[in-house]
């Protein structure tokens, strides 16, 4: 199985046609596969290490202390037993982050804002 790699350096510092194509890249791959790799992200090389070394030193932690970060309905630790996944799919964990710093106004506290702006649980 190959995922297929979309390039988004189009999309970020093209026109509307350069736009239109990645984003009918990534409509593709998401109807098809369901998954892709990203490329031209701009994220730099050194960040990318590191946080791939802090997901798999975090995974690799005993299932107790993953726990203690466990999900709050919208950021955290989803163990396996939580998964919604047919039990072929195998093993499942997730850890849910987003941005670190929320601004300091109602509406970003607020019941419609939760879901993408609720406090992060770090281990």
């Amino acid at each position: 199985m190959t995922f297929p790699t979309i390039d988004l350096d189009p999309f970020l510092n093209g026109g509307d046609a350069e736009q239109n194509a990645v984003a009918e890249e990534i409509a593709e791959a998401c109807k098809g596969l369901g998954f892709f790799f990203v490329v031209g992200h701009g994220v730099c090389e050194q960040l990318v290490a590191r946080t791939r070394q802090m997901t798999e030193e975090f995974f690799a932690r005993p299932d107790e202390e993953k726990k203690r970060i466990l999900n709050n309905g919208v950021r955290g630790f989803w163990p396996n037993e939580l998964s919604t996944l047919p039990a072929q799919a195998g093993r499942y964990e997730a850890y849910v982050a987003g941005v670190p710093i929320i601004p300091d106004d109602p509406w970003y506290h607020g019941e419609k804002a939760r879901y993408f702006y609720a406090e992060n649980l770090y281990p």
